[in-house]
């Protein structure tokens, strides 16, 4: 046993010990925090990898560059409305009609709902009558 231990274990009610008690106890948790702000971060859904994994994955060859639909309707549009995660998870997993599955084996639950940010950052465009170009046609 070490001494600091000795000391501690002689009289845990004695002031002293107490105090570096507390020490020990404030510095653990100081040195368990930044681990734990880290795996929190990493957590986190990634909207940049989320576009990254879109196009990797080939995403974009049904559904378009941006979710908006693929060329000749091979794919619905994703974007701006983008289905709940677990919905999109449900479709990836077990999908209707051609959509070729995605299990979890070759897309995570975390590479779908970083894939699902990134479509929930996408925001409808203007309508061709708001566009002064277009409304005066």
């Amino acid at each position: 046993m070490n001494s600091l231990a000795r000391q501690l274990s002689r009289d845990p009610n004695n002031e002293e010990n107490k105090m570096m008690r507390a020490k020990i106890f404030l510095l653990t948790i100081a040195m368990a925090a930044p681990a734990w702000a880290i795996a929190q971060t990493t957590n986190t859904p990634s909207m940049e990898r989320g576009k990254i994994l879109y196009q990797k994955n080939m995403c974009v060859a049904c559904h378009g560059t941006a979710g908006n639909g693929g060329e000749r309707t091979s794919g619905p549009r994703l974007a701006p409305n983008v289905w709940p995660l677990e919905a999109m998870k449900t479709q990836m997993r077990n999908p209707r009609l051609d959509m070729p599955r995605y299990g979890e084996k070759f897309l995570s639950d975390s590479d779908l709902a970083d894939i699902h940010a990134w479509l929930s950052t996408i925001k409808a465009g203007p309508k061709a009558k708001d566009i002064p170009l277009l409304a005066n046609l």
